[in-house]
């Protein structure tokens, strides 16, 4: 996978910034969400407002296709939703790579590394799960 570097006014990437740390969130993931977001209105240079409509509903909320209900989703549907997001539409971009998918859904080793520290430490918090006295992890049993 390439990097990129986007620029922009001081208190506009301190926005970026903060808003990925009060996401919990790299701030590479961060940038990469927010342009596959406007890629998704975008495309060729033009405003996509079919599909703004598509996502949103009548009233301005956001549609049942653009998040299924948290209470339905099992973790294969939450998967594949993520894989579909990240594949390009036919035609208008070249495909992508097995490898560069997983990263795109995945996140770099770095990213996953700190969503499951993030995990263990909230589930530590909730006495669900503890580090042993030689550095791994434990589910915790209530008593």
């Amino acid at each position: 996978m390439e990097d990129i570097r986007v620029s922009g006014p001081d208190d506009e990437v301190q926005r970026w910034k903060d808003e990925a740390e009060e996401l919990g969130i790299p701030q590479s993931r961060y940038g990469r969400e927010r342009i596959r977001a406007g890629n998704m209105l975008w495309e060729t240079g033009e405003f996509q407002a079919d599909r703004l409509t598509q996502l949103l509903g009548d009233d301005g909320t956001t549609g049942e296709s653009a998040t299924p209900a948290s209470s339905q989703t099992t973790i294969e549907d939450s998967l594949r939703e993520k894989v579909l997001r990240e594949l390009p539409v036919k035609g208008a971009r070249d495909a992508v790579e097995l490898s560069d998918l997983r990263q795109l859904v995945f996140g770099t080793k770095e990213e996953q590394r700190e969503a499951i520290l993030d995990s263990l430490e909230e589930l530590n918090k909730q006495g669900k799960a503890e580090r042993t006295v030689k550095g791994g992890f434990v589910q915790t049993k209530d008593e």
